[in-house]
């Protein structure tokens, strides 16, 4: 597991390291006016998540459980019936998205020179996102049998190409659809790649149309619902923000509430990628924490073990990131920095680091299946920020403090999860 943690926090720290690069040069190429276009039009590939329906971590519980009960025959089973309910739910959203892009267009407030060119790529994102989805399945179904330091190595190597591709079509065709070009092709490539990787990762790997069964699809639905409620909720609160931003105060503020929420959200994701590898190996007491009393034990050692960790190690980064950050903000923006970006990641910070404490608790109750309870931190959260917003924007608010509503909310929906997994369990 150690490896796992690792690999995740390694990964992640150089794809904060990227994607920090990245931003500055699609700036430079698309200018801050178009970059908030694309800031906008990226709602709709949260919209296209909907497709997941949980369904890969679902893949990454069941396999462990399998992997547990070494019985390896059963995991192409469960990614083949994960993939058929992905393909059909996604094939249902993109429906949707091609036929309502018109009216997406108005609702997300696109400026009319970018209305067309926007148009043009909202089907496409649709279907970057779809693409994404068939491979993150197939990657989880890698971080069930213990190889996440794979699927790390894999998502490195995703980024790295998605954007140096992107930059290239860039220096050609410095519009919207570029960025699109680069996810969608990039996507399709690592799926090929994940699945060779697979198929020498795993004995007996083959799929069957005899594998194909009602009972696992309804299983694997059965606990991707709550995540999808918790999917849901993930989609629309940032968006939900975004829109609400570019109606009060236009839409060069979604760039800057973006590129602020970006760079906060990055630092805790360094960690938080580190610890996803808690889900598969907590997993494995799916089946007996609530038989065996010693599992029990065990896996709620292994929780307050690693909170104690972040205690120890995440926190003091955190903190030491957030007396820095308006030097590293400046070095990574440069003439684009704006100190609205700086206070808005300082504010986010509350939030974050409650968040983290709360991540072992988190993952413990998905591993138990008893993910209902995340799927209420979701709604907590959304509620609390939608309560906020709505009351203090009546009464006139500015700009920094719709960052404070953020961590407000946060803070009190992961208290909530640690209490869950102390008390429901």
């Amino acid at each position: 597991m150690k490896k796992n943690i690792l690999s995740g926090s390694v990964v992640q720290g150089l794809t904060i390291f990227i994607v920090f690069f990245s931003y500055p040069v699609y700036i430079h190429f698309l200018g801050f006016e178009q970059f908030s276009v694309w800031v906008l039009l990226s709602v709709i590939i949260s919209l296209a998540q909907f497709g997941d329906f949980g369904i890969g971590k679902a893949i990454i519980n069941f396999v462990a459980a399998s992997k547990q009960d070494k019985d390896e025959r059963e995991i192409p089973v469960i990614l083949l019936n994960g993939l058929i309910v992905i393909l059909f739910i996604s094939f249902l959203i993109q429906i949707g998205i091609n036929i309502f892009a018109g009216r997406i267009v108005i609702l997300l407030n696109v400026p009319p020179k970018y209305i067309q060119q926007a148009i043009y790529v909202i089907p496409l994102l649709g279907f970057a996102i779809f693409t994404f989805l068939i491979y993150d399945c197939i990657a989880s179904t890698l971080t069930g049998i213990g190889r996440l330091d794979i699927y790390n190595f894999l998502l490195l190597l995703l980024n790295i190409s998605k954007i140096g591709l992107t930059i290239l079509l860039l220096i050609s065709m410095p519009n919207i659809a570029s960025m699109v070009y680069g996810v969608l092709i990039t996507n399709v490539l690592f799926i090929v790649i994940a699945l060779f990787i697979l198929n020498y990762s795993v004995n007996y790997f083959h799929f069957s149309i005899r594998y194909l069964k009602i009972s696992i699809m309804i299983r694997l639905v059965k606990y991707g619902l709550p995540l999808l409620g918790i999917q849901v909720v993930n989609i629309l609160m940032f968006p939900f923000i975004k829109v609400i931003i570019s109606r009060v105060f236009g839409v060069e503020f979604v760039g800057f509430f973006e590129l602020a929420s970006k760079a906060a959200y990055s630092f805790r994701t360094l960690f938080e990628k580190g610890l996803f590898a808690l889900l598969p190996e907590f997993s494995k007491f799916s089946e007996s924490y609530f038989k065996d009393i010693i599992s029990r034990q065990k896996l709620r050692q292994h929780v307050y073990r690693m909170t104690k960790s972040i205690v120890l190690y995440g926190i003091p980064f955190i903190l030491t990131i957030a007396l820095l950050s308006k030097i590293l903000l400046k070095v990574w923006l440069n003439n684009s920095f704006n100190e609205k970006i700086y206070i808005g990641f300082l504010l986010l910070q509350p939030g974050i680091i409650v968040g983290l404490l709360a991540l072992p608790s988190y993952y413990a109750l998905m591993a138990i299946r008893r993910q209902i309870y995340c799927f209420f931190e979701s709604v907590i959260r959304i509620l609390l920020a939608f309560i906020l917003f709505s009351l203090f924007f009546k009464h006139g608010v500015n700009f920094v403090e719709s960052f404070l509503f953020v961590s407000l909310a946060v803070i009190a929906s992961n208290v909530f999860v640690m209490l869950s997994f102390k008390y429901k369990t």
